[in-house]
Order: C-alpha cells, then sequence, then structure tokens
C-alpha cells in the first residue's frame, strides 16, 4: 500500500490461497484490505490459487505476462526475498525486493530465526533440482 501510494507501483498484486478456512484466501482478504484503503479495484489483483510460494509466483507472473509487465516489487519478509526473486526471474520477471517491516523473525528467537532460514535454504535447493512444492 505504502509502496502504491509512493508512486512505485502502478498496480498491486496479493498472492496467497486458502489456509484452514476454506471462505478466505490470504490474496482476497489482502485485496479486500486495499480496497477499503482506497485503491481502485482496477488497480488491485489477486492471485489466490496458489498453495505454495512456487505456484503463487507462477500465477502472479502469468498474471503480469497477461497485462505485459516485466517487473515487480516483492514485498515479503526479508527472509523470503532470496527465493522469491529467483523464482520470478525463472519466470521471466525481474523482481525487486521491499521487505516487511513486520517479521515473524523479529520475534523468533535464535532457534525460529534458524528454522526459517533452513526451510529457506531447503526450499530454494529443492527448487533448484527440480522439485516443486
Amino acid at each position: 500500500l505504502a509502496l502504491y501510494r509512493r508512486g512505485l507501483a502502478s498496480a498491486i498484486i496479493t498472492t496467497g490461497g486458502h489456509g484452514r478456512d476454506p471462505k478466505f484466501s490470504e490474496a482476497e482478504v489482502g485485496r479486500k484490505y486495499l480496497l477499503r484503503a482506497g485503491i481502485p479495484a482496477e488497480r488491485v489483483h489477486a492471485a489466490s490459487q496458489g498453495d505454495s510460494t512456487y505456484s503463487g509466483v507462477q500465477e502472479a507472473a502469468a498474471l503480469m505476462r497477461s497485462k505485459s509487465w516485466r517487473t515487480c516489487i516483492v514485498v515479503s519478509d526479508g527472509f523470503h526475498m532470496f527465493r522469491l526473486k529467483r523464482l520470478f526471474f525463472a519466470e521471466g520477471v525481474t523482481a525487486f525486493s521491499s521487505p516487511a517491516r513486520a517479521s515473524p523473525l523479529a520475534s523468533a528467537g535464535r532457534a525460529g530465526h534458524f528454522k526459517r532460514i533452513s526451510r529457506e535454504v531447503l526450499a530454494y535447493l529443492l527448487w533448484r533440482f527440480g522439485i516443486h512444492s
């Protein structure tokens, strides 16, 4: 929202599938939030079919290709940026990063930090070996 308001993005794609409640997807909740914040509906797109980072990037990149968009600013947790940028690059999209200020790592402690970073490293390596989840 802040990047859009600063004129750094002309549109916003929210991502995220359904969690425990099948009525709500992360993407649709984010889209509704942005609409309530005054972003025009034609500028907010929800990519809600993905059930993983990989499938979410694929869906967002497909939407971007359909609109001839070649670059994006990815907003997520800082520990997630390396993998996200490479996933987008593999889809033909140049991704710039803007780490979210509020991150689970801020209060995760050393063990939580290690767990999240380790998961990112493992997910990236599996993707590089062609195992997509």
